[in-house]
């Protein structure tokens, strides 16, 4: 791509070149692998995660892309990943500066107060777990209260005004927004455990960061994310309002009707 010119925004509205697929700085959440700060709670010997490689190979190709004009995406999902792609970011954005460039973390789950600020002063775009609150508490115990509480930090990202995106992580958690949604909003999973409370939002923000905030995520805010005149007419009715059911019900809301470009493609 870089060779050829490629950059993000080539394309229409229904393919279009957007952020690079995921570069990995660290392991998993769910495999419990992410690069922590602090060693994992009970873990003999004492284990702290995998990084994927070194501060300077990360540095190099966070700045080959972005001065390719491609959108930067990195897969972090422990602080000590997500320092190290800020600081990666931060380093290329000083060498050549792009407006608006929007680099994004997939992931983005455990932060602090520190890589708070510096996500908001980067112009960084989370695109954090959403299912996973209702999908994988089974496993929030190997990481204890302490530390969910800054997990999927929905409430700490959208209170210091980051743009934080939906993100799924699709095949290995469920893509349905209505789970996301359930799970953001309630924190409470599947058996009945609830982890990390202080960062729930509501109905209304869940939508937005589902919507217009993946819209801003991926440069499309001016067509896409909202239903507005002039926007492109891709939609779905549901058929209860999300806003007044049951929230733990949100994840089972029927879908009655997509429509696509302004033609109705499926009814229930």
């Amino acid at each position: 791509m870089i060779a050829s010119g490629i950059a993000t925004g080539l394309g229409d509205e229904w393919i279009r070149f957007g952020a690079t697929s995921e570069h990995t700085a660290d392991g998993s959440f769910s495999e419990r692998t992410m690069a922590l700060n602090k060693t994992y709670p009970g873990v003999e010997p004492p284990y702290q995660g995998n990084i994927i490689e070194t501060q300077n190979d990360l540095n190099a190709w966070v700045e080959r892309v972005h001065r390719g004009g491609i959108q930067v995406n990195c897969h972090a999902n422990g602080d000590v990943a997500i320092n190290m792609v800020l600081t990666a970011v931060e380093r290329a954005q000083q060498l050549f500066p792009r407006s608006d460039a929007r680099p994004k973390i997939t992931h983005c789950t455990l932060i602090n107060d520190d890589l708070l600020r510096r996500i908001k002063a980067a112009g960084v775009v989370p695109a954090v777990f959403t299912s996973y609150a209702y999908y994988n508490t089974d496993k929030f115990h190997f990481y204890g209260e302490d530390l969910m509480k800054r997990c999927m930090a929905f409430r700490s990202f959208l209170d210091a005004g980051v743009p934080a995106a939906a993100g799924s992580d699709f095949s290995p958690g469920p893509f349905d927004p209505r789970m996301g949604v359930q799970g953001m909003v309630t924190r409470t999973g599947w058996n009945g455990q609830t982890w990390g409370a202080n960062q729930r939002i509501s109905v209304e923000e869940a939508l937005r960061i589902n919507t217009i905030n993946g819209a801003y995520n991926s440069h499309e805010e001016a067509i896409k994310g909202s239903i507005t005149s002039g926007k492109l007419a891709d939609f779905v009715v549901l058929a209860d309002d999300p806003h007044t059911v049951d929230q733990d019900k949100i994840k089972d809301i029927e879908i009655v009707r997509t429509v696509v470009g302004g033609s109705t493609v499926y009814t229930a």
